[in-house]
């Protein structure tokens, strides 16, 4: 089944339709930052949702 959640980033603005898992991101950018306390103002996925400050 799946369900549309908020990528698992913190900073992310990103919304994906993904199975119901745990924590589910939007790219590698996102999962990478998140997994290894990449801490930034802004998210780099370069979804257009995350390009306006």
């Amino acid at each position: 089944m799946q369900r549309t959640m908020e990528c698992a980033h913190d900073m992310c603005n990103c919304e994906i339709t993904a199975e119901m898992e745990t924590e589910q991101y939007c790219s590698q950018a996102c999962k990478d930052a998140q997994e290894n306390g990449i801490e930034m103002e802004t998210c780099n996925c370069g979804h257009p949702q995350c390009d306006v400050p």
